[in-house]
């Protein structure tokens, strides 16, 4: 399970397409962090804007799930 929480309020439109389980599978916490979203017109890494924490259970199930926290209302 990954848990996302924003970093502080989004003054501008944030485009994170790659907040997807498909694209989270398999990659560590460093990877997830290093994924290029969008911030207005400028680009920044997903851990820029988002506090990622990775939970690993003894019984983590093949599928990535993604919990995100916190006021979004501006990611798409």
């Amino acid at each position: 399970m990954v848990n996302l929480y924003p970093a502080r309020e989004f003054r501008f439109p944030v485009i994170a397409e790659c907040i997807n389980p498909d694209i989270f599978q398999g990659k560590t916490r460093e990877e997830i962090e290093g994924l290029t979203i969008w911030e207005g017109n400028k680009q920044k890494k997903l851990g820029e804007l988002f506090k990622v924490e990775e939970i690993r259970t003894e019984q983590q199930t093949e599928k990535t799930t993604i919990a995100i926290h916190g006021d979004v209302s501006k990611v798409r």
